[in-house]
């Protein structure tokens, strides 16, 4: 399938709130797809590449109502290159009030992030693969998992792995809950929790963390602001970094204990 018959397909299904069903179909796109106010993109299945700053873009303007994408068992494969952070993008990039729910998918990404979420996005995967790198690519992603200002994350049974900066990294008053969710073979760190961001785990592992950066596998990190962290009946296991690093105002509890060593 090509661009154009995509994108035609893509606005038809949007006008009708019918199920895009791309199974056993391929299609590259050459920049985002984006949605907007009120619009609603449901897909099931295929293959979207992307060599745009990001394969789809959700944005919401101020007082505007959301607009949604779903996919289910959709595999995206970001493949944009560059040393410029801001002209990489991600699989899915979100910003303002929208929402993105994955279930069964595939996001790769060789040089960016798997999602990047902003200003009170609401994101749920489940049974997902976030991948930085991937075996037929030679560099890695960025960033699995980014997400600031009040954004709400939600991870359930996903694997996040091979990215060059950190698997999952949260800023800036979001709200992000992990469960049964493996983070892995990530250079810097597994996971950042930093300025006033809100993290819950439970049932996680976090493993093979380390890199000639590498900082710790899980860091929380609460100076000149307030973190709030918890963990559940985690793991950390086999990095060649510290496990857990905990810094500054953290609220929560159960750092230590419930990160146990196998």
């Amino acid at each position: 399938m090509d661009d154009a018959d995509f994108r035609q397909l893509v606005r038809e299904h949007i006008a009708t709130q019918s199920v895009l069903d791309l199974t056993d179909k391929k299609v590259h796109v050459s920049s985002f797809i984006e949605l907007k106010h009120r619009e609603c993109l449901r897909i099931k299945g295929g293959e979207i590449t992307g060599s745009g700053h990001s394969i789809f873009k959700l944005t919401s303007a101020k007082n505007m109502t959301d607009c949604s994408l779903v996919l289910d068992g959709t595999r995206l494969v970001h493949l944009t290159e560059s040393e410029d952070i801001r002209q990489i993008g991600a699989c899915i990039f979100l910003m303002g009030r929208v929402k993105a729910m994955l279930c069964n998918c595939t996001l790769i990404s060789i040089s960016g992030f798997g999602v990047w979420a902003k200003h009170d996005c609401n994101v749920h995967l489940t049974n997902c693969d976030i991948i930085g790198n991937h075996a037929s690519y030679c560099i890695s992603g960025r960033t699995g998992i980014a997400c600031f200002n009040y954004s709400k994350v939600t991870l359930k049974r996903c694997k996040v792995s091979g990215f060059s900066k950190h698997g999952i990294c949260v800023r800036g008053s979001c709200n992000v809950k992990l469960v049964e969710v493996l983070i892995c073979d990530c250079l810097k760190r597994g996971i950042y929790v930093y300025q006033n961001a809100r993290m819950s785990m439970e049932g996680c592992t976090v493993k093979c963390i380390g890199g000639v950066e590498a900082i710790a596998a899980v860091e929380v990190n609460g100076i000149d602001t307030c973190v709030y962290f918890r963990a559940e009946d985690c793991l950390c296991v086999d990095n060649s970094c510290p496990d857990i690093l905990v810094i500054g105002n953290v609220l929560g509890g159960m750092f230590t204990n419930s990160f146990n060593p196998n």
